[in-house]
């Protein structure tokens, strides 16, 4: 077992002095369990990468509780720009497909017709050939 260092002892204690306060905080505003694990997690990545930077031990606290907060902001806009993205793309790819269906349905059955002797590997090699232009 290798020994503990100055930096780890005191992290380890403060981790042991505030980690329920900060749960509690993340808890009652977190979304779900994996979302809550990530912010405490990252909360106290801040705390050990700066170490050398906290308060008095009497503002240590506060100051987690902030970072918590922006850890969550964070999050949330982090969300909210894959939201976003998700129906930018939702509608592009829909306009796409809409534009394939009303093509495809009288040539999708020739297709699988003339394809109907092969077995499946071929007709998925012709598929990826013909529509997909893959060679």
């Amino acid at each position: 077992m290798t020994p503990v260092t100055g930096d780890e002892a005191h992290f380890r204690r403060l981790y042991h002095e505030h980690a329920t306060a900060v749960w509690g905080y993340v808890l009652r505003r977190s979304a779900n369990d994996q979302d809550c694990l990530d912010v405490v997690s990252e909360t106290f990545l801040v705390l050990w990468r700066r170490l050398d930077e906290t308060p008095p031990d009497s503002e240590v606290r506060p100051w987690l509780i902030g970072v918590a907060r922006r850890v969550l902001a964070n999050q949330r806009r982090g969300r909210l720009r894959r939201t976003r993205l998700d129906e930018r793309l939702r509608v592009f790819v829909l306009s796409d497909v809409g534009s394939l269906r009303t093509e495809a349905p009288t040539t999708a059955l020739a297709v699988e017709v003339a394809l109907g002797g092969l077995d499946a590997d071929d007709k998925e090699l012709l598929r990826l050939s013909a529509w997909e232009q893959l060679t």
